[in-house]
């Protein structure tokens, strides 16, 4: 696999666009993806299950779905958007088992054993203990999700702070799902004749003919980010606005304590993929530089956005007048005069023909997720900012290595962090590759046991054979970040990482822990380090060129 850095890249939104604009971002090897959904969700499933203490599940539910791998995806996904209908509930006492099997047995019929009995060769804690749970006396799955029903049991065993991530380890899910806010928190809405609308279910199921239009909109209480949803937003190289009602996906995200400032700070490209149909009764008639402006009545990330993309392929008549019979909604405008007001919000506008073709011949209005997803990835390769990549060697640079075990399986098991290695991997873990050489096993339990890719990329976690191999992998990575000088080459062997670094112009750090091998080594020709440090934290306080 060639050593190439990432492009994290941040999707945010609800309802059912983001997800598969998500699902197509996966399919980009150097895409590693991120989701923030709004919990501000009071319909249906949802509703009922945030009235027994839970947050909003729904738009979690979906984004977790998106980031599906594994040979059990599919086992997973039937059972996530599985809905039980009133008249299957089951009567027997409710265990998180007894509902798998059930969820199984209704989607796949006899089959269905056979999907569960996979799931079950999972093993580990988190799985036991959601088999374990036990719902309530008086609970009915009645309309719920399979997914909202995991996720409630989740939250339920493992408290809201933790819950949300047992659910995604439990999907073993590709990327990371991160709530805007784990507070909760409802959306508000005032109506242009003055009524005042409370809950998120009450805008969203408005009579479309409705002649009153919204004025605005707001969270009550105002909740504060989510730490990790601020953290994958101040570490993307791109952060991408997904299509979706404007006023209950969009606005209750940006409305979140902390998440406009997060993006300030950013150095991520910022985008917006602009809808294709207004929606009756919050956005008529609105033109796509409408969009952009309602956005930043609550703050601005950017005094223009990087990028926003909108569609300009046809959308056959008959299809455009059901649409408008059905739900009174029509194309968002974007004509020759509308130019000059998009750019007034937006730096880049990209267009074209991003309909699903294969949606509109059943008559719907649809993104096509896979041409929308190489337009933003297009865009992101060639406008993302270039970013500082970091090498760091494993044995005695970020972990000692144990001297005297009896065997090498001892060492692997003794080993430890070195001091001042996990701060460093804090703050340079989305750019930091691992570069190591050995026994491939060996090294693999090395990286199990310090859980490594909790830290780096796990596509950025390279084992080699042998030591010449490291040069090659710093060729690529040198090439990948556009220039020398932007990668930092950081390893205890003189004649290895630091003269493979020097060779190719990076800059250097060697690293001399206390006790180690070749602490006491002298450089020879082509071996000088551009730094030399004896403790890992010194890292954060070295200057770099620019």
């Amino acid at each position: 696999m060639r050593a190439m850095r990432q492009k994290r890249i941040v999707v945010a939104g609800g309802g059912n666009v983001g997800p598969h604009f998500v699902r197509a971002l996966h399919t980009n090897q150097d895409a590693y993806v991120s989701s923030i959904p709004p919990m501000s969700d009071s319909g249906g499933s949802t509703g009922v299950l945030r009235k027994l203490g839970i947050q909003a599940a729904g738009d979690f539910r979906r984004y977790a779905e998106a980031h599906l791998q594994g040979d059990l995806k599919d086992t997973w996904a039937g059972i996530l958007a599985y809905r039980i209908p009133h008249h299957r509930s089951p009567k027997h006492t409710l265990t998180g088992k007894y509902l798998l099997r059930f969820v199984c047995h209704q989607v796949w019929g006899n089959q269905g054993w056979d999907r569960f009995q996979q799931i079950l060769l999972i093993g580990g804690e988190t799985l036991g203990q959601v088999l374990a749970y036990r719902f309530p006396s008086n609970f009915s799955l009645e309309g719920h999700t399979g997914g909202n029903l995991l996720y409630f049991i989740c939250e339920k065993v493992w408290g809201r702070q933790r819950g949300h991530r047992r659910f995604t380890e439990l999907l073993d899910i590709k990327g990371e799902v991160w709530p805007a806010s784990l507070e909760d928190t409802h959306l508000h809405a005032m109506l242009s004749n003055g009524i005042e609308l409370v809950r998120e279910d009450q805008i969203d199921t408005r009579n479309p003919w409705d002649a009153t239009w919204i004025s605005d909109v707001w969270l009550e209480p105002i909740p504060k980010a989510h730490i990790f949803a601020v953290e994958a937003i101040q570490n993307a190289d791109a952060f991408v606005w997904s299509a979706g009602d404007a006023l209950t996906s969009i606005a209750p995200i940006r409305m979140v304590e902390g998440i406009l400032p997060a993006l300030k700070s950013s150095s991520a490209l910022v985008l917006a993929v602009i809808n294709l149909m207004t929606k009756a009764a919050e956005t008529p008639h609105w033109h796509a530089h409408d969009f952009i402006e309602r956005m930043f009545v609550h703050g601005r990330e950017r005094e223009k956005l990087d990028a926003s993309l909108v569609n300009t392929g046809r959308i056959p008549r008959d299809v455009l007048e059901n649409y408008y019979k059905r739900e009174h909604a029509e194309r968002v405008l974007y004509g020759e005069e509308d130019v000059a007001e998009m750019e007034k919000y937006s730096h880049h506008v990209i267009v074209g023909d991003f309909l699903s073709q294969k949606a509109l011949r059943q008559g719907l209005i649809r993104h096509d997720p896979e041409i929308v997803g190489d337009a933003l990835m297009a865009f992101i390769r060639t406008h993302r900012k270039k970013r500082r990549a970091w090498i760091f060697d494993l044995d005695d640079t970020l972990a000692p290595v144990p001297r005297g075990s009896e065997t090498l399986i001892t060492s692997a098991i003794n080993i430890g962090f070195a001091s001042g290695a996990q701060d460093v991997l804090r703050a340079k873990g989305s750019d930091a590759f691992l570069l190591t050489a050995g026994p491939p096993n060996l090294q693999r339990m090395k990286i199990e046991f310090l859980k490594l890719d909790e830290y780096i990329p796990e596509d950025q976690i390279h084992i080699v054979p042998t030591h010449e191999e490291k040069r090659r992998v710093i060729q690529e990575v040198v090439e990948d970040a556009g220039h020398p000088s932007l990668v930092v080459v950081v390893g205890d062997r003189l004649d290895v990482e630091i003269a493979f670094g020097n060779e190719l112009g990076c800059t250097t750090v060697r690293v001399c822990l206390p006790g180690t091998l070749r602490s006491k080594e002298k450089p020879r020709a082509g071996q000088m380090p551009t730094h030399t440090i004896t403790d890992l934290r010194e890292l954060l306080d070295l200057s770099f060129p620019s």
